[in-house]
């Protein structure tokens, strides 16, 4: 998700153009004041300070100022289908962005150029937030890593945490440890394969095992039995 722009100002009592669409996915990063919006699909809402709403782009919406603002507008390139359930829902400032929009402050009040690569980052850093530091999006953010085999060390890095941070985010929101977690994933995942036919090479495969050797014995290991004798098995039940 690139930035195409990033403005910020303050004592804002109106919008100058208080009714149109905009071309680009827009977050209204709202530091103090409030306004209200409606959308041409009857979608409305208000927005209020410390929280940011985001809006998509190409669809007309009405706003009005109820109190002076202070806010930064962002415009992203890309319009993420990922973004479609975070489309007018206010949410309040998380602790991580208000640090995002302090480097925003500092950054815009020394520069206030076109957006560059720090800038860049930081932006982004906010939209990625949104995304997946929400409660709800963690457990979706965990499964797509774990399905892509990742590691817990590049699951933090990838969240944007320290190690030690993720493990203490992983277990207060998943209430288990991420290689308990992580283990009894791939445990389902070969399971799966193996009853769906796959040979035992090639579930060691698709489960990011070297060799079948070492899969064969980690299956043992979180299971009790060989992948062979699960196989057998499978075949005298059905």
């Amino acid at each position: 998700m690139n930035t195409k722009l990033h403005v910020f100002f303050e004592n804002k009592d109106f919008f100058d153009n208080p009714c149109i669409a905009f071309d680009f996915t827009t977050a209204f990063i709202l530091k103090q004041g409030s306004f209200t919006f409606r959308s041409e699909n009857d979608i409305c809402g208000k927005v209020t300070e410390n929280s940011i709403a985001l809006f998509p782009k190409g669809v007309v919406i009405k706003k009005e100022v109820l109190q002076s603002l202070e806010c930064h507008l962002i415009f992203y390139k890309e319009d993420a289908e990922r973004l479609n359930e975070y489309f007018f829902k206010p949410i309040p400032i998380s602790e991580r962005n208000l640090q995002n929009i302090e480097l925003l402050d500092k950054h815009y009040a020394f520069f206030k150029l076109e957006v560059d690569g720090f800038e860049e980052h930081i932006c982004n850093d906010i939209l990625y937030d949104i995304v997946y530091h929400n409660n709800n999006s963690f457990k979706t953010f965990v499964e797509q890593c774990v399905n892509k085999n990742m590691s817990i060390g590049q699951m933090a890095d990838e969240y944007g945490y320290s190690y030690n941070g993720f493990l203490n985010k992983f277990k207060k929101e998943m209430q288990v440890l991420p290689c308990d977690y992580i283990q009894k994933k791939k445990l389902l995942k070969a399971n799966q394969l193996l009853a769906s036919g796959k040979s035992v090479v090639q579930t060691a495969m698709e489960c990011s095992f070297n060799s079948e050797y070492y899969f064969s014995n980690w299956f043992k290991k979180q299971s009790g039995i060989s992948p062979a004798e699960f196989k057998k098995r499978l075949r005298v039940l059905f």
